[in-house]
């Protein structure tokens, strides 16, 4: 009796992880495409969906030992924040070259080598403000900063695929100034 009970309880635990696993990475897909638009969310909502995903990763990988950092390389996936500063950087380079809605193209503005004598490829016109409140921190602001911070192998790269492709292995910005630090 026992010896066909335990098949059946481990044939049950298989389906029930797979099930976990794939309502798991369904979320954490649709989450990603929910987000790619905004650029910061509740600092407390974000570190509580941080959590979720590392108690999910424990869960899914049954690893109760490891950090989030050592699980999300054995996922083989990045954390939220980083897909969310990564689909963004994938839109500004939408607009830039034409491929996003003309309103949103509209929106950036490539800076004329010839005015400001730089090494940047592609790098884009930041506005300055008077205040903090009225400005620095829009959508648009936070999208130049973050292409300006982008290495400029990834910023000139050819087509939409190449740059995804690179964009798959840039980290994060490594800078620690506010506006960095605002990103993280």
């Amino acid at each position: 009796m026992s010896q066909t009970i335990q098949p059946a309880c481990h044939n049950l635990l298989r389906l029930m992880f797979q099930k976990v696993t794939k309502i798991f990475w369904t979320i954490h897909i649709k989450y990603n495409d929910l987000c790619r638009c905004m650029i910061k969310l509740v600092l407390s909502n974000t570190d509580m969906l941080e959590k979720l995903q590392y108690r999910a990763l424990r869960f899914v990988f049954d690893d109760y030992e490891s950090d989030y950092d050592k699980l999300l390389v054995r996922a083989n996936m990045p954390s939220l924040e980083l897909s969310r500063l990564r689909g963004l950087c994938i839109q500004v380079f939408k607009c830039i070259n034409n491929l996003a809605p003309q309103y949103m193209c509209k929106m950036y503005k490539l800076q004329d080598k010839d005015t400001h004598n730089t090494r940047g490829a592609k790098a884009l016109v930041q506005s300055h403000y008077n205040k903090v409140t009225y400005g620095s921190k829009t959508y648009v602001s936070f999208s130049t900063h973050l292409w300006n911070q982008l290495p400029n192998n990834i910023k000139a790269a050819a087509d939409l695929e190449s740059f995804k492709s690179l964009m798959s292995v840039w980290y994060g910005v490594s800078c620690k100034c506010y506006m960095c630090k605002w990103v993280q």
